[in-house]
C-alpha cells in the first residue's frame, strides 16, 4: 500500500488524506479477502459504497477504493515501493479467512434486505456474499 500512498501524493492528495484512505484498504481486505485485483474492479467498488460500513463511514471506504482502482490502472503491474516496515501498510488479520466460531455467528441464508441488495447491485456469482 505504500505505493498507492506515494501515488496518492504525487497526484496531489494531502497526506493526511492519502493516509486516510491507505488505512481503508488493509481494514477492506481483512473483511472481504479480496485480492488486489478483485479489489480494483467496479463490481468491488460498487459492492463497498452500498455497504453499511461504507454509510457509517461517511463514503471512505468508497472513496479509498475509488483511488485504489484509478492507481490500479495507472501501475500497470509496475514495481512496488518497500514499506519498510511501517505499520500503516501492515495488514493484521488474514484476508476475510474466520475460524469456525466466527462462521457459525453469521446466519446460513440471505436476509431480506441481503437478497434486495444482491438483486439491486446485479450479482449472481456465487463469490459474492452480501452480510449486513
Amino acid at each position: 500500500f505504500r505505493t498507492f500512498h506515494l501515488w496518492m501524493e504525487r497526484q496531489g492528495k494531502k497526506d493526511s488524506t492519502a493516509r486516510a484512505y491507505v488505512r481503508q484498504m488493509p481494514l477492506l481486505f481483512e473483511d472481504d479477502g479480496k485480492s488486489p485485483a478483485g479489489m480494483a474492479t467496479q463490481e468491488y467498488f460498487d459492492i463497498t459504497k452500498a455497504s453499511f460500513k461504507n454509510k457509517c463511514g461517511n463514503g471512505q471506504r468508497a472513496a479509498a477504493i475509488k483511488l485504489f482502482r484509478d492507481w490500479w490502472d495507472d501501475h500497470k503491474g509496475g514495481p512496488l515501493e518497500d514499506a519498510k516496515g511501517i505499520r500503516m501498510y501492515q495488514i493484521k488479520g488474514t484476508g476475510g479467512t474466520q475460524t469456525k466460531a466466527q462462521k457459525q455467528m453469521v446466519p446460513e441464508q440471505e436476509t431480506v434486505e441481503e437478497k434486495l441488495l444482491r438483486q439491486e447491485l446485479d450479482l449472481h456469482d456465487s463469490r459474492w456474499e452480501v452480510k449486513m
